[in-house]
């Protein structure tokens, strides 16, 4: 059978699962299986379940792994876990396939554009003009409401607050590329209503976060001056600002380190007993289980989540396509008309470095999914540069690729 959806219809369907990440995630997961049953049925996905490439066999491989540590170590969300990236690797497969790089362009501002609604129904969300949205409908468990902190659609504030990290990077983007003034003008509106929403949601992280991918962002540009004064002016007032008690949370950060020096020790047992192989994914609950340590969600870095869910075996065979794309994303420097994009890219994956070393909220489907669809976007960019782009012209991702 021939693929029946033309590009115009999949550019449709990826405009409804972009939507549906910035609704409650529900009511996205929703949508993206409505959307990935349309694409099966019409016959989009025939290629995206068996390896054509030996990166995608690795890929395979490694979920597999997963999946059977997980089994092994009757870790039952591990196991679900690892079901739900089967589905994931799946749509992924078909988006990297068919994905044209004009997409980015529309991607991007839909973001842009959510972040700034979004961002009003958070500060309306603070003041209590509108309530936190509820999800004991699905189970009592999820009943937990947070007390001067915005969440947003995102079911969680340190949730919301990575994508306002990947809004602002979005933002910081369109403003540097744009030429028309009235543009930037309402860059700068949108990304300072991201500001108070940043504040709004209590997290202290994205205070560390943001300049860092200020800087990188605005370095690969080529503004190295402004990214040098400007950042560092930026740094001493955030500094200044914390220590002043205007910042959120600020009063508490001995705490909240105390709190995750425990958490990560309790980690580093897990990774002590199983540091070959892992336990699968999701696997710091089982720490309750196995050693009867306070329940936690998760381990709180993302660099020992990594090493206690998947061991040095696991960590090695995820390792060789994460260098991949790196190596691809490198590779745009030999084309200046892409600085922009290659700042975005970089400045994306900042965000998931820096971020994850005291909390791990990118492993969550909405902050995840719009990760993915900006920076698999990368090998389609660069093979279209390999092919179409000159370097003294503008690089043309704005329109449909002929």
């Amino acid at each position: 059978m021939e693929p029946k959806l033309s590009w115009h219809l999949q550019h449709v369907l990826l405009i409804l699962v972009i939507t549906g990440l910035m609704l409650p995630f529900y009511m996205g997961l929703i949508i993206f299986a409505v959307v990935l049953a349309i694409l099966f049925f019409s016959n989009m996905l025939s290629d995206s379940f068996f390896p054509e490439r030996p990166l995608e066999t690795i890929l395979w491989l490694f979920i597999f792994y997963s999946l059977v540590i997980a089994v092994v170590n009757l870790n039952g969300l591990g196991v679900l876990v690892s079901l739900a990236v089967v589905i994931t690797m799946v749509f992924f497969n078909y988006y990297t396939k068919n994905v044209h790089p004009s997409f980015l362009e529309i991607l991007i501002d839909w973001l842009v554009g959510a972040s700034g609604v979004l961002a009003i129904f958070a500060i309306l969300e603070y003041y209590k003009v509108i309530p936190q949205w509820n999800y004991t409908f699905i189970s009592e468990a999820l009943a937990r409401t947070w007390s001067n902190r915005s969440e947003a659609t995102f079911f969680n504030p340190n949730y919301y607050a990575m994508m306002l990290e990947f809004f602002l990077t979005c933002i910081i983007y369109r403003f540097v590329e744009t030429k028309n003034y009235k543009h930037k003008f309402g860059y700068l509106v949108i990304g300072l209503l991201n500001i108070i929403a940043v504040i709004m949601t209590g997290s202290r992280t994205p205070f560390l976060v943001i300049p860092v991918v200020m800087f990188i962002f605005l370095y690969i540009s080529g503004y190295k001056k402004q990214a040098v004064g400007g950042v560092g002016a930026i740094t001493i007032l955030l500094v200044i600002a914390a220590f002043s008690g205007y910042l959120p949370r600020f009063d508490n950060v001995e705490w909240a380190l105390n709190d995750r020096m425990l958490i990560w020790k309790h980690a580093l047992t897990g990774i002590r007993d199983h540091l070959w192989f892992g336990q699968g994914f999701l696997a710091y609950p089982n720490l309750s289980r196995y050693y009867g340590f306070t329940f936690k969600p998760h381990s709180h870095s993302l660099y020992l989540e990594l090493l206690l869910s998947f061991g040095i075996i696991g960590c090695s065979l995820f390792a060789m396509p994460v260098a991949y794309m790196t190596r691809l994303i490198n590779a745009l420097r030999a084309y200046p008309t892409l600085r922009p994009q290659l700042a975005l890219y970089c400045s994306m994956i900042a965000c998931i470095l820096v971020h994850g070393l005291i909390d791990v909220p990118i492993l969550w489907f909405q902050t995840g999914f719009v990760f993915l669809l900006v920076i698999l976007t990368a090998p389609n960019v660069y093979r279209y540069a390999q092919t179409h782009a000159i370097d003294d012209q503008p690089y043309p991702l704005r329109y449909e690729d002929k």
